[in-house]
């Protein structure tokens, strides 16, 4: 049986008011949200900042402790340490209401040994409990690493998840495909799992008509426009979108497809994917890459001055981009993955493969696919000469050289089988020191370190999928 669904002004806001604290202000409830948020330059950063002014206009007070400093009023290192966790707690406790935006990195993130990972599962298990209102929006979560687990160690997985979900007050979800995965993968019950709508705290972030937003961003003021906007990964398979680009028959030139974004993770997978965008964009008529970081704003006009949305994701469990293309009445095309056949509408298109991502984009541009375009799927991935393969070798080493001074790297150790031995995680520690001189450093180390968070998440993600490589070249060595 399905279970409810909710739009986010209707949650149950705790407790009652509290004159001698928050009254004064005309403030009936205090909220506690417990997610990344900006600088970091993520997709539930920008929801939290939303949600968070949603509740504020509802005349409730608002705070965000995110997992390292921030723009929000609070910090703590709650994705890998008790210690973080415990100050959640808290905090918890001087709130009425506690939101959680749950990803697995939020709470466990690079956490390996066993022993570590059980203590902090315990320490969340216990803020999940004694924590004030707690509730859970996921995000994300282990569905497919959980599915049909029926051996000891599975078993035991599946029932520290289901605990930990089942512990705050509500557990939500943005759709109904979401819902069933957690139920499979955890063996939660379907009542106890509640919908909440994922566009519903959106707000609009760019005023203005398509022609004055083109006009801003220079494009043509005539012709159709798709979009493709996100950050740059193999999974949301903008490379097929201008694939199916080069389908259409449009001789006219008035059918253009803008790919819209910046590399988050700057792993080899997603370098390589980069890569192959451009090639395939400098390869397409009618198809440009517009690389480079996209404020909230500048997404929203990107948006504004488009005719349709492309959004043929490889995997995903909901997105924001297609509530956002609703929000601003732009039709989209959406792969069937994830949730999002749940939050189509009627203006969204949801095609199952490369031939129907075609037809949908020639439908709505309003124009032909070429002669013999359906049935012949396009290749996995483009196909280099020898000599455009050499020149990309060529300009990443002359990069590469531009950055580093012959001699100045430091040896790769190796382990005696030949795999890698990978450098410690970064950890920015808090300078040490006594008296005035202390104090001064720890005061410019909290006014500082916000700004070296991004780049020590980026080399300990590198690191960490390096790590997740060792496995398989361990087997090539034996």
């Amino acid at each position: 049986m399905p279970g409810p669904r909710v739009r986010a002004p209707e949650l149950p806001l705790a407790g009652r008011p509290r004159p001698g604290r928050a009254g004064d202000r005309g403030v009936d409830v205090r909220v506690l949200i417990v997610s990344p948020y900006p600088p970091d330059r993520c997709g539930i950063a920008s929801y939290t900042v939303q949600v968070a002014a949603t509740l504020r206009k509802q005349g409730h007070q608002v705070d965000v402790v995110s997992p390292q400093p921030s723009a929000a009023r609070y910090s703590a290192d709650y994705a890998r340490t008790t210690r973080g966790v415990l100050q959640v707690l808290s905090l918890s406790r001087r709130a009425d209401r506690t939101l959680v935006e749950f990803f697995p990195d939020l709470l466990f993130q690079m956490i390996q040994r066993k022993d570590q990972f059980i203590r902090q599962w315990l320490a969340v298990a216990l803020w999940f409990r004694l924590g004030r209102r707690v509730e859970l929006v996921v995000h994300e979560a282990p569905y497919r690493d959980l599915v049909g687990r029926t051996d000891p160690r599975g078993r035991i997985a599946r029932a520290m998840w289901r605990t930990l979900l089942s512990l705050p007050r509500t557990t939500y979800v943005h759709t109904d495909w979401e819902r069933r995965q957690l139920v499979a993968a955890t063996g939660m019950r379907p009542d106890d799992i509640t919908l909440l709508e994922h566009g519903e705290s959106f707000l609009v972030r760019a005023g203005g008509d398509r022609e004055r937003a083109r006009r801003e961003l220079g494009l043509s003021p005539t012709g159709y426009h798709f979009l493709s906007i996100g950050f740059l990964q193999p999974h949301k398979g903008f490379d097929r979108a201008i694939r199916a680009l080069a389908r259409l028959e449009t001789d006219g030139g008035d059918v253009h497809l803008h790919v819209v974004g910046s590399i988050r993770v700057h792993s080899p997978d997603v370098l390589s994917h980069v890569e192959l965008l451009r090639n395939l964009a400098g390869a397409t008529p009618g198809a440009a890459l517009h690389e480079g970081y996209v404020s909230d704003e500048l997404f929203d006009r990107w948006i504004v001055a488009c005719d349709a949305l492309v959004l043929p994701y490889r995997d995903i469990w909901s997105s924001g981009v297609l509530e956002r293309a609703k929000l601003y009445g732009r039709p989209a095309i959406v792969s069937d993955v994830g949730g999002l056949g749940d939050q189509a509408d009627a203006s969204t298109r949801v095609i199952h493969d490369d031939d129907e991502l075609s037809a949908a984009m020639a439908e709505l541009a309003g124009v032909p696919l070429a002669a013999g375009a359906l049935g012949h799927p396009a290749a996995a991935a483009e196909v280099l000469s020898y000599e455009d393969a050499m020149g990309v070798v060529t300009r990443r080493a002359a990069a590469l050289r531009q950055r580093y001074e012959p001699g100045t790297a430091a040896p790769e150790r190796r382990r005696s089988d030949g795999t890698r031995t990978l450098p410690p995680p970064v950890v920015l520690s808090a300078p040490d020191g006594r008296g005035l001189r202390g104090q001064v450093k720890r005061a410019i180390d909290k006014l500082t370190r916000w700004e070296l968070m991004p780049l020590v998440r980026q080399v300990n993600e590198i690191r960490e999928y390096l790590a997740r490589q060792e496995p398989g070249r361990e087997q090539e060595h034996r």
